[in-house]
């Protein structure tokens, strides 16, 4: 992942004169290592014999489950980890600490030379519990505002419920930019291999991917309470 500043720049031009088109510079590099992820399971020949395909058809299901369960520990474990410095504190509501880390992540962005802007589409992810609490303060934005409802001023594109995140406290992201997932290889079954210690055959799956949060101002913390 480039870290790049600068890039093109706009001027106003004088009339008849010719563009100047700017460089991309050569900046530091963050090395994002693809991780592959192997497993499986054996196919036993007697069911095939006795027509049990509903156990294939069983274990198949649960391996797709456990490769997705898998990536979510891993990406969400991302989010979870990041430093106190996104810790947004409670104020008044959930819909006005949801404003406040809206705008803070709008001006720390474009404090560190990001193009955003107030119509940027923002994600909350939070816990199963916290889901209720979230979608009641996002309910206030359809009503009539008045001294005893706040609003949520910001575009909420979606709330992720997740129970890779703890009940503390829920995020909101505004997801792209320098926060990007890798896919090298999508899960895939390998041919199957005989395995005449267990009279079956060995189905191996498999595949690649990795995650980065390259920009941690890309996310606030928010607290309960």
């Amino acid at each position: 992942m480039l870290d790049v500043t600068g890039g093109v720049t706009f001027y106003q031009q004088a009339e008849g004169e010719e563009a100047k088109l700017s460089k991309i510079p050569s900046t530091a590099k963050t090395l994002v290592s693809m991780l592959r992820f192997i497993g499986g399971f054996n196919i036993i020949d007697d069911w095939l014999r006795f027509n049990q395909f509903y156990k294939i058809d069983q274990l198949s299901a649960d391996t797709v489950r456990r490769w997705y369960d898998k990536k979510a520990t891993i990406f969400y474990g991302l989010m979870a980890a990041l430093a106190a410095g996104i810790n947004e504190a409670f104020v008044t509501d959930d819909a006005t600490t949801i404003n406040n880390a809206c705008s803070q992540i709008l001006n720390d962005l474009t404090a560190a030379g990001y193009p955003v802007d107030e119509n940027s589409e923002f994600v909350i992810t939070c816990n199963p519990k916290l889901r209720q609490r979230v979608y009641k303060a996002l309910a206030a934005s359809y009503t009539i505002a008045n001294t005893n409802n706040n609003q949520i001023l910001y575009n909420i594109r979606a709330v992720v419920s997740t129970t890779k995140i703890a009940n503390t406290s829920y995020y909101v992201s505004l997801p792209g930019g320098k926060n990007q997932r890798g896919e090298w290889e999508d899960l895939n079954v390998r041919p199957p291999q005989r395995n005449e210690l267990v009279l079956g055959a060995a189905h191996v799956w498999t595949g690649a991917y990795n995650g980065i949060i390259g920009e941690s101002k890309q996310h606030r913390r928010c607290s309960l309470a």
